[in-house]
C-alpha cells in the first residue's frame, strides 16, 4: 500500500528500475569491492531486491495475510538498517 491505497503494475515497475540502476552503478564501480562502503552497499542491494520480489508477491496474491505483511515489514526495517550501515561505513572511510 502506498498512500492507503494497492501499488500498481506500473508503480511496481519503479521498485525494480531503481535496483537495477543500483546494481549497474555498483557494477561499474567493481574496483572499490574491498572498501567496505562497497561492500555494505552490495548487502543493501541484495536486502532492498528481497524486499521488492516479496512486496510484490504479496501484491500480486490479492490476499490479505498479517503475517506477510509483518515479514514485509520486517524486510523493510532491515533495508532501512543496511542503508544505515552504508552511510557509516563511507563516513568512516578516509576521503
Amino acid at each position: 500500500m502506498l498512500s492507503g491505497r494497492a501499488v500498481s503494475s506500473e508503480e511496481m515497475g519503479e521498485f525494480y528500475y531503481a535496483l537495477k540502476k543500483a546494481r549497474s552503478f555498483a557494477a561499474m564501480n567493481e574496483e572499490s569491492a574491498g572498501r567496505p562502503s562497497y561492500q555494505r552497499f552490495a548487502q543493501l542491494l541484495d536486502a532492498y531486491q528481497g524486499l521488492v520480489e516479496a512486496a510484490d508477491q504479496y501484491r500480486l496474491s490479492g490476499k490479505p495475510n498479517a503475517a506477510t505483511l509483518q515479514t514485509l515489514l520486517g524486510l523493510h526495517q532491515e533495508v532501512k538498517r543496511r542503508a544505515r550501515l552504508v552511510l557509516e561505513a563511507v563516513r568512516a572511510e578516509p576521503r
